[in-house]
């Protein structure tokens, strides 16, 4: 899919993409002389697979407004990427795959580059973005039921967009500008060599750094989802209220009071108010599950593992690529296409783990 040159081929060195037959070239083939070969089909069928899978799965978000709830707000995000993707750039794949060299110009090519790496930093962002919700839910669930709405799931994504496109566009201007090497002889390609340490920065910041935190923030949230991690405060002597044999605790998010509970005696009040504690925390837990926590938890599982199947390949070549110049050419290929398929991935782990899209996809598709 279209994909594919968002953090692949448009980081190769000239005249390398990811397989050998199909390249932009020094060859002596006019550049208007078709050639299809196997990377073109299978690119072709990804990218058609892809804009089906996700224009179903938006199609059901937006016919359906009970759907898009904040947290699902942030999964049509990472669908909406994906779709433009395809839709934007597929036509320009297809023939960046046909044509030895590129003969639509310096503007498209720059449309094309700084579009298709934005949509993919964007993309593992995203998959950031959706981690960094769970976490908050499970570590702060009252303050993340209060405070959880639309307008800061689409304040967190416009926060995103901001954050990837302050990293990419000092460079890409400046490839333009200044570092781009001819397109009759290297293809459209971003020159990474003239600018290392903005290739490093943004490879790290943009790609790695998501990828590592989706990664990394899953085992908390599984701590904290099963129970594993559940310790409470201590009452202060300012809590105690002697008359009445009661102190007053805090409540699960810390910020307000929980009716004042009684004590056995006054040596054992901390164990009480870590008993309370823990009642207070299982009562929010059971709540949850029955409003659909559940769900939330099997979607970031199946985004965790796609991430560390489809994303975390190509990932890994290109930090080696840009730090050390180690080119694992065959490793290549395969991460590329998996990379592809996480397009097609992702919105299908998406259907299958929400109950209620899996329903309206299952009334659209009744066989």
């Amino acid at each position: 899919m279209a994909m594919l040159n968002g953090s692949a081929a448009t980081q190769l060195k000239p005249n390398e993409p990811p397989f050998p037959n199909e390249t932009f070239s020094n060859s002596s083939q006019h550049p208007t002389v078709a050639s299809w070969g196997l990377f073109s089909s299978i690119n072709l069928a990804i990218s058609i697979g892809s804009f089906l899978c996700n224009l179903t799965a938006l199609a059901m978000f937006f016919r359906h407004p009970a759907l898009r709830t904040p947290f699902n707000i942030l999964l049509i995000n990472l669908l909406l990427y994906y779709a433009a993707n395809v839709v934007l750039f597929l036509p320009i794949e297809v023939i960046t795959n046909l044509y030895p060299r590129w003969w639509m110009g310096p503007h498209v090519c720059t449309f094309y580059l700084y579009g298709s790496w934005a949509l993919q930093s964007s993309m593992s962002c995203s998959h950031c973005l959706i981690s960094l919700n769970r976490i908050w839910a499970v570590t702060m669930p009252i303050a993340y039921r209060h405070h959880n709405t639309r307008l800061v799931a689409y304040l967190s994504v416009l926060a995103m967009w901001v954050y990837v496109n302050s990293m990419l566009l000092p460079g890409i201007i400046l490839d333009g500008a200044y570092y781009r090497l001819p397109l009759e002889t290297h293809g459209c390609n971003i020159n990474t060599a003239g600018q290392p340490l903005w290739s490093m920065i943004i490879q790290i910041l943009a790609f790695d750094l998501p990828v590592a935190t989706v990664i990394l923030a899953y085992p908390l949230i599984c701590i904290h989802t099963f129970g594993l991690r559940r310790v409470g405060p201590k009452i202060s002597p300012q809590a105690i209220n002697p008359d009445t044999q009661t102190a007053t605790v805090p409540a699960a998010d810390g910020n307000a009071a929980a009716p004042p509970i009684p004590l056995v005696s006054l040596e054992n009040s901390a164990a009480v108010a870590r008993v309370r504690w823990k009642a207070v925390l299982a009562q929010e837990r059971l709540r949850r599950a029955r409003k659909g926590r559940r769900p939330a938890f099997i979607v970031v599982t199946l985004m965790t593992l796609a991430t560390m199947v489809f994303y975390m390949p190509s990932k890994l070549y290109f930090t080696v690529i840009i730090f050390w110049q180690v080119d694992w050419h065959t490793f290549l290929q395969i991460a590329v296409i998996l990379y592809s398929l996480a397009g097609v991935v992702d919105p299908l782990f998406v259907i299958l783990s929400i109950p209620e899209l899996r329903a309206k996809v299952r009334n659209l598709f009744p066989f």
